[in-house]
This record gives C-alpha cells, sequence and structure tokens, in this order.
C-alpha cells in the first residue's frame, strides 16, 4: 500500500474542508458566531470602535481577513470584527474558514499590523510617518468632539482608508511635512507639519515665516508671540514633566492667531482649559 499517496489524499480532503466561502454576515450572525467564541484573547474595544466606524462610513471591504472556526466547531479568529458588525447594526461580506486545526490558534495575528504610514508608503509617499500623523491631527482637528473646550477631536482616530481620503482632500499637507521636521527640535514633526498645513491655508507667507523664527529664533524682540511659543517649548522639552500634545498645539495656535490680530508683544502666552478656555480655531 502506498501510504505516502494515502498521506497526500488525506492531506489534501483536509484542505478542501477548510476552504474558505465569503458570506454575508449580519449582526444576528455575528452574535451566534460571537457565541460560539470558547477561549479567545479579551475584545479591544478601541479595535472594535475602529472597524465598526468603516463599516457604518461604508468603507469595509471583503479581503482575506475573515472568522475562523476550529473543527471543535468553535471561533478561533474573528472576536473584533464580529463584535464590530454588532456595534454598527450592518451586515458586511466576510470570508469564513471551517474546520481549521487547533494547533495553529498560537499563530494567528502574531504579524506586523500595516499602518497608514505603511499604506502611504506602498501609495509612494515620502515622510509616511510624519504625514500619517498629521492627517490624523487635521482629521481631529476638523471633526471636534464633544464641546471642543479639550482638545479638537479627542479620542476621534480616522482609519487608514479615512486618511487617504483625506490626504486626496489636502494634497498639500505633503508640503507641510518639511516644515515639521525642521521644527522637531521644538514641537514633533507631525504637530508641527499639521499646524503649518493650517496656517498655511490663512496664508503660506506668513506660515512659512512664522516656522523659520521658531525654528531659529532669529530677529524676535521681547515678548513677540513666536519667542515666546519658542521659549516655552524649549522649556519644556528640557524639563522632567513634558506639556500635553494638546497644551503645546493649543499655545502654537494662540501665538500665531496673536500675530494675525497684529499684536508683536505679549505679556504671557498661555491656555487655561480648567477655566473652559476653548481650544483656538486658526484665524
Amino acid at each position: 500500500m502506498d501510504f505516502t499517496l494515502i498521506r497526500l489524499i488525506s492531506e489534501a480532503e483536509r484542505l478542501r474542508a477548510a476552504q474558505p466561502t465569503a458570506r454575508m454576515v449580519t449582526p444576528a450572525m455575528a452574535r451566534a458566531f460571537l457565541d460560539a467564541a470558547g477561549v479567545n484573547r479579551p475584545v479591544g474595544r478601541q479595535i472594535v470602535h475602529r472597524y465598526a466606524a468603516a463599516m457604518t462610513a461604508g468603507e469595509w471591504q471583503l479581503t482575506h481577513e475573515g472568522i475562523a472556526f476550529g473543527t471543535d466547531g468553535l471561533l478561533m479568529d474573528g472576536q473584533h470584527r464580529l463584535a464590530a458588525i454588532l456595534e454598527s447594526g450592518v451586515s458586511v461580506p466576510l470570508f469564513v474558514f471551517m474546520n481549521i486545526d487547533r494547533s495553529v490558534f498560537s499563530k494567528i495575528d502574531i504579524g506586523a499590523k500595516r499602518t497608514a504610514a505603511h499604506i502611504l508608503s506602498i501609495c509612494g509617499k515620502k515622510n509616511c510617518n510624519v504625514l500619517a500623523a498629521s492627517l490624523q491631527l487635521l482629521h481631529q482637528y476638523s471633526n471636534p468632539a464633544g464641546n471642543n473646550n479639550m482638545y479638537p477631536g479627542w479620542g476621534s482616530m480616522a482609519s487608514p482608508t479615512s486618511l487617504l481620503d483625506l490626504l486626496g482632500e489636502h494634497p498639500e499637507i505633503e508640503l507641510s511635512a518639511k516644515y515639521g521636521k525642521d521644527s522637531t527640535h521644538i514641537l514633533t514633526a507631525a504637530c508641527g507639519a499639521f499646524s503649518h498645513y493650517v496656517f498655511s491655508r490663512m496664508d503660506k507667507d506668513a506660515a512659512d515665516e512664522f516656522f523659520a523664527r521658531l525654528a531659529d529664533g532669529a530677529n524676535l524682540d521681547g515678548g513677540h508671540p513666536v519667542l515666546l511659543l519658542r521659549n516655552r517649548l524649549i522649556r519644556d522639552r528640557a524639563g522632567m514633566t513634558r506639556l500635553p500634545r494638546r497644551t503645546r498645539l493649543a499655545l502654537t495656535f494662540k501665538a500665531w492667531n496673536a500675530l494675525r490680530r497684529g499684536v508683536v508683544k505679549l505679556g504671557v502666552l498661555r491656555w487655561s482649559p480648567s477655566t473652559n478656555e476653548k481650544f483656538p480655531v486658526a484665524l
């Protein structure tokens, strides 16, 4: 008897049984599948919220990442996608894999997550980490959360697909990445690129001058809004504790707004969210 042939036939039958099928998974199906979850990792609510937002926005597409059940009938992979279907109330297409050997469970989801920066790089963009982070800030600034008295869009994160769409709407933000990189000794590159882009939409030459002086501090008299900002941020970087990013951005916006109002000398530059001062909108 040819045992090699028998093993090959057995393996072929096993693989055929594990072939996926594309299914439109409804919220009711998702609930039933989750009830068959067995032992799985804890659900990450932020992941679920992100997936649900993509589903609600119509961004979800059928990919090789679906849901998988073991030979014992228990769910092995896909609980976040299923939980997102429940949260969104939207039916989406998923590949359903059946009869997966339980021995592969420890190998599921151990690869690196593809980030927005990875996707931008694949699309041929430069300074992808800075660009992705500055686009996320632009998304938050354009979609303020709550009463907007703490930070624009606090907690609101756009999906990589949404960030690509946002880049299509604001392609000039790529040009601002240079100014972000030039100001890394003052601001983070992403904060600098985001701020420069927002300011440049008001006045490109003024935004270029603002960041050039923020970077080198040249020809700034005492009390000048940019000098006050520069000194405050330099002290912050040298300190043991750091200002929250929202505060660094708010101070940057307030310095810009002061210049836009024609103020060239300030006694102090501060932002006080504790007194319900709203995040400034660039003028």
